[in-house]
């Protein structure tokens, strides 16, 4: 099928619009639920706790969680009073207050709070907050919160946790319900120590994107500086790989991108593979091959059309692939560029994290706060 450069354009403008009408939509939503929450007396707010802490169960260790943050986030010092008081209004004693490293985004500030024997860890902050959090509590009894801060949240949206007031996620974390999801871990050769992903992980154009997304522009607008970078980066040529998935024969592509995903959603509630959950011990693969603008047209038409195949993609859906490439190709774990490698190995971990989710009392009083406005 032939597309005209206009078509192209046209059919990137259209996707562009949509996803600013549904940021639009979607923060006058968020803004109008964060007034009816702040509205709230702080007793109708004492009512979110869950079954967890009003059973009554007793037990010698007084519980405590960490909250480990991102410093350079402004909301930080907000959510760091919240939990504090939340704390001391409870049965939990004082959190661990930790401050997340540069240089590993959070992994030592999370191995001090398990040295400390904490029962919960909050992170507080954007994906590479999340993954460096879950990297290191994966396959332990230590629970995972979410107080999402950053541009992505990406773990936050696939899981119904994405709230704009910082008390609820606090709640959410310290009285919610447990629910056990995959990782992902991935490796860069064959003997290197595994890393982790809790959303996507990908090699190629994605990766590039996340290399060259401007941090001045993503401050000023969002997540709409990824479409800026991502134009940028559709002209290029295709690599030659060599992907084996599980016990399979080994196939070869001409790829611009591979993308594995434990769960499928992602900004302005786009779609990227439908069908993933981050509980169902799979990992839905998309392998992008276009070879030119025009194709690029058609893989957009498959992602918005939910296809499992198209002219210029493939979903398979698998445990595990190993992928070798040609030459080395850019990597990114949830939205965080990982360096360059011609070697990448993803295998999900099933149910290996603990993460803590609105229990039905919870989204009762969630739902009723988003629609009992103030008049």
């Amino acid at each position: 099928m032939y597309f005209s450069t206009q078509t192209v354009l046209t059919i990137l403008l259209i996707l562009v619009v949509a996803l600013v009408a549904y940021a639009i939509g979607h923060s006058v939503g968020a803004l109008r639920t964060r007034r009816s929450i702040d509205s709230q007396s702080s007793s109708e707010l004492a009512k979110v706790t869950s079954e967890r802490e009003s059973s009554g169960t007793s037990s010698d260790k007084q519980p405590r969680f960490a909250v480990v943050y991102n410093p350079t986030k402004p909301e930080a010092q907000e959510i760091i009073a919240a939990a504090q008081t939340e704390a001391r209004n409870s049965r939990w004693a004082q959190p661990l207050i930790i401050p997340s490293d540069e240089e590993d985004g959070g992994v030592a500030a999370a191995r001090r709070a398990v040295d400390e024997g904490v029962d919960l860890i909050i992170a507080a902050g954007g994906d590479g907050t999340v993954r460096a959090v879950a990297h290191v509590i994966a396959d332990t009894d230590v629970a995972l919160g979410l107080v999402p801060i950053g541009t992505g949240n990406l773990l936050a949206r696939n899981t119904g946790l994405f709230f704009e007031n910082p008390e609820w996620s606090i709640k959410i974390a310290m009285y919610g319900h447990d629910r056990h999801i995959d990782v992902i871990r991935t490796r860069t050769s064959p003997q290197a120590e595994p890393d982790t992903s809790v959303v996507m992980t990908g090699m190629g154009y994605d990766a590039a994107v996340m290399e060259t997304v401007s941090p001045e522009l993503k401050e000023r607008i969002g997540w709409l500086a990824y479409v800026e970078a991502g134009s940028r980066q559709l002209t290029g040529n295709r690599t030659k790989v060599k992907m084996k998935f599980d016990d399979k024969p080994v196939q070869s592509y001409s790829i611009r991108s591979v993308l594995g995903a434990n769960a499928g959603r992602v900004q302005a509630g786009l779609e990227l593979l439908p069908g993933s959950r981050p509980d169902d011990g799979l990992i839905n693969v998309l392998v992008t091959t276009p070879k030119n603008i025009a194709q690029w047209a058609s893989v957009l038409l498959a992602v918005v059309g939910r296809r499992k195949r198209g002219l210029a993609t493939e979903i398979v859906t698998c445990s595990s692939v190993t992928i070798e490439a040609e030459e080395e190709l850019a990597l990114q774990l949830d939205g965080d560029f990982a360096g360059m490698s011609d070697y990448f190995e993803m295998r999900v971990v099933h149910a290996a994290l603990t993460l803590r989710t609105p229990t039905p009392n919870q989204r009762r009083q969630m739902r009723s706060a988003q629609w009992n406005l103030p008049g």
